[in-house]
């Protein structure tokens, strides 16, 4: 069995899905470069509503 992905592969996965750079999906949720890569490199958490916001928008995309 496969373990689960990692928070931080799932922010990222969810990025390269909807094809978008680190400053565009940033952009999405009106938030900065440097906290998104913060999130993807597991510096910092992302709160979870943030995380739902992008994927609602990024949907749409």
């Amino acid at each position: 069995m496969k373990p689960a992905a990692s928070v931080r592969e799932k922010i990222r996965d969810a990025r390269l899905a909807a094809m978008l750079t680190t400053d565009q999906a940033a952009a999405v949720i009106y938030t900065t470069r440097r906290a998104r890569r913060r999130w993807e490199d597991d510096a910092r958490a992302m709160h979870p509503a943030l995380f739902e916001l992008f994927q609602s928008k990024a949907a749409w995309l």
